[in-house]
C-alpha cells in the first residue's frame, strides 16, 4: 500500500507536522545551495581551463624565445672568434 506525503500528513500530529515542514524546508534550502555550489564548481572549471591554456601557450613562446635567443647567441660568439673565452650554461 503506498500513501502520499499529503495523505501521511492527516495522520501526524502538530508536532510531527511542524517537523515535516521544518524538514521539507531543509531540504529545499539544501538543494538551492547544491545548486548554486555546482554553478560556482563550473565557473571556476572555465577559468582554470582558461588559465591552463594560457599558461601553454606562454611556455611554447617562451621555450621558442629561449631557443631563438640561444641560437644567435651561440651563432654571434662563433662569428666573432670568442667561442673559447666564453662559457654558457643556460638551463631552462
Amino acid at each position: 500500500m503506498t500513501a502520499r506525503l499529503s495523505d501521511v500528513q492527516g495522520e501526524l500530529s502538530e508536532k510531527q507536522k511542524r517537523t515535516l515542514e521544518k524538514s521539507e524546508f531543509t531540504i529545499r534550502e539544501q538543494t538551492k545551495e547544491l545548486n548554486d555550489t555546482r554553478l560556482k564548481l563550473s565557473k571556476l572549471s572555465d577559468i582554470v581551463d582558461k588559465q591552463s591554456a594560457q599558461i601553454e601557450t606562454l611556455q611554447s613562446d617562451l621555450s621558442y624565445k629561449m631557443s631563438f635567443l640561444l641560437h644567435h647567441v651561440k651563432r654571434r660568439l662563433f662569428v666573432s672568434g670568442n667561442r673559447k673565452s666564453w662559457q654558457i650554461n643556460i638551463n631552462y
